[in-house]
């Protein structure tokens, strides 16, 4: 048990303790404006994901985005088949004319 103090020591020790108290209800009402930004950006980032994908469920929105890799990368195979048909067919076109 500690030993009882003078009001004049114990107003001395609260005056000593007020800058941690104040900086510490900084902090507390800065964190509290942070978490309120942050609720506000996660909302509007699910109302966005709803809107763009019709869903706002990660797992969802994971198979999407492995879809949507999945299908540039049939798509760009393709291209690059055309590509090489394109190119086979002008060696042939111009190794007849030679």
């Amino acid at each position: 048990m500690t030993t009882a103090l003078k009001d004049a020591d114990n107003l001395a020790r609260l005056e000593r303790l007020r800058p941690r108290y104040e900086r510490l209800n900084e902090l507390r009402i800065r964190n509290a404006a942070e978490r309120e930004r942050a609720e506000r950006d996660l909302a509007e980032a699910r109302r966005s994901a709803v809107e763009i994908a019709g869903t706002d469920d990660l797992d969802e929105l994971r198979a999407k985005i492995t879809e949507n890799y999945e299908e540039n990368t049939r798509t760009i195979d393709e291209f690059a088949q055309v590509i090489s048909g394109i190119e086979a067919a002008l060696e042939a076109v111009n190794g007849q004319g030679a």
